[in-house]
């Protein structure tokens, strides 16, 4: 396997090995209709050596009940309401695990998800900082479940630029390497574990595929932040999205495969910018095509026809087509 921004090869599940104990660390607010089966998956791991820790971020609903009914079997801390990043650093303070399992407390982890992970592990000789592993993504308005599978070979800077299936609670992190880089980004609003993953990436920790699935990730809300304001969030993705780049560059690993990924994710950014703030949108087209112009395949915000337009007449132009187009289509 070639060596990218960071140390990345796939793994293979095999059994043996000293077992390491590991942290399942839940962050929770207002949560009282998932907590109870975000605890109850962790228990039913498994992985034997575990230790279960909860950290309610000051919920006003019956989180805290729910919680305290699992007793002995876990360790619980009430704590001030101060967001989830900080919920996420006091867990990590608690923990006392080599590796670390943080989960959501409306997600859940199938049984062998530990397991499988901490197997490939012993196999790789424990040489990884970060262990990843597809998920299933699942609507809970129609109970739909979406296999998020990484492409191979696995390639985790490629996966960043096209903000991938990067997951935090499909992730295991070795405990000393997040203190390493600092822990959680406390003020971060949005992109929290990808601003986090940068710093990994920029330490050059080393990253691993366990390519089995792992848990179940909830959509269930619109009250998260890159729902209630998506140009927040693109603004944000793409201000990692330059720092990666740079870091690249600065190693010389910025490959061909690299900027035609680059080019791809600032305009379907851009085009999903556009209605909201059309300058923002439009620099990141310029800034997209300032090197080469791709074909792409595969975008669905980027579909052929849209990028046949674009190369005669440029973004701003190929937009007011666009939108012109779809205004048409819905009056006839």
């Amino acid at each position: 396997m070639s060596q990218q921004a960071s140390s990345i090869e796939a793994l293979s599940p095999v059994a043996g090995g000293t077992q390491p104990l590991v942290s399942i660390l839940i962050p929770a607010y207002n949560a009282e209709r998932w907590i109870r089966q975000s605890i109850e998956s962790s228990l039913a791991q498994t992985y034997p050596r575990k230790e279960i820790i909860v950290v309610d971020d000051g919920s006003t609903d019956g989180t805290p009940d729910i919680i305290r009914s699992f007793g002995e079997n876990i360790r619980f801390v009430q704590a001030v309401h101060s967001g989830g990043n900080v919920a996420r650093n006091l867990l990590l303070e608690m923990s006392t695990g080599e590796w670390l399992q943080y989960l959501d407390a409306d997600d859940y982890l199938l049984p062998d998800k530990i397991a499988g992970q901490i197997e490939d592990l012993q196999e790789a000789g424990s040489a990884y900082d970060v262990v990843c592993s597809p998920y299933l993504l699942r609507n809970e308005a129609d109970g739909h479940e979406t296999p998020m599978m990484f492409r191979l070979p696995f390639d985790v800077a490629a996966e960043y630029i096209s903000w991938g299936r990067f997951w935090t609670g499909a992730f295991l992190i070795r405990r000393s390497s997040l203190i390493e880089v600092g822990r959680w980004k406390e003020d971060q609003i949005a992109c929290q574990e990808h601003e986090l993953l940068l710093r990994l990436i920029r330490a050059k920790k080393r990253f691993g595929l366990c390519n089995n699935l792992s848990a179940i990730y909830r959509q269930h809300s619109s009250a998260t932040v890159s729902k209630k304001d998506p140009l927040l969030t693109i603004h944000l993705r793409m201000e990692l999205t330059d720092e990666l780049e740079s870091f690249l560059k600065e190693t010389q690993q910025l490959s061909p495969a690299y900027s035609r990924l680059l080019f791809a994710s600032r305009m379907e950014c851009a085009r999903s910018s556009w209605i909201n703030d059309r300058p923002y949108a439009a620099a990141l087209a310029r800034k997209a095509s300032d090197g080469q112009l791709y074909w792409v395949r595969n975008s669905s915000a980027l579909p052929f026809h849209f990028q046949f337009i674009h190369l005669l007449f440029g973004f701003r132009r190929t937009q007011h087509i666009a939108s012109f187009w779809r205004d048409w289509r819905l009056m006839c």
